[in-house]
């Protein structure tokens, strides 16, 4: 599992980001989180669900450099 927090303000040079490829057949899921991280719930997304700037978990593994993704996980608070 893959978890990387940054703010949207900050600068991040090319060599510190990873390539990601979401593998085919790739879950994809949104996680609402409410009352500042009392509970959750979780729903089945898709690709054109993500967003810049979104907090993602990602769930797979690294061949070479490349990170395969398997689990989608985008975070959202209400």
């Amino acid at each position: 599992m893959v978890k990387v927090g940054v703010s949207t303000e900050a600068q991040v040079s090319d060599s510190d980001l990873i390539q990601v490829v979401f593998e085919e057949g790739a879950r994809f899921y949104i996680r609402t989180i409410y009352d500042n991280g009392a509970r959750y719930e979780d729903s089945e997304a898709g690709f054109n669900d993500l967003e810049q700037n979104m907090m993602l978990s990602l769930k797979g593994e690294f061949v070479g450099d490349v990170f395969h993704a398997k689990e989608i996980w985008m975070n959202k608070t209400a």
